[in-house]
């Protein structure tokens, strides 16, 4: 397991396989990300809604 900090909490995570610096966020950091991104892309919707809000049930469901 390797050991790395989440960019927004600096919290400290294990996984198999570190992820790209972009993308290390916790999972409750990671939530609510996509929530912020869901709801900026809300009045626009479009393609880049419905991937925000595809990658918000991701989280939510590795979450659990």
């Amino acid at each position: 397991m390797i050991k790395w900090e989440c960019s927004l909490c600096w919290k400290k995570v294990e996984t198999e396989i570190k992820p790209p610096l972009i993308q290390r966020l916790c999972k409750p950091c990671k939530i609510r990300h996509y929530k912020t991104l869901a709801d900026i892309y809300k009045y626009q919707g479009g393609f880049r809604l419905d991937e925000a809000k595809l990658l918000l049930e991701n989280a939510k469901k590795e979450a659990k």
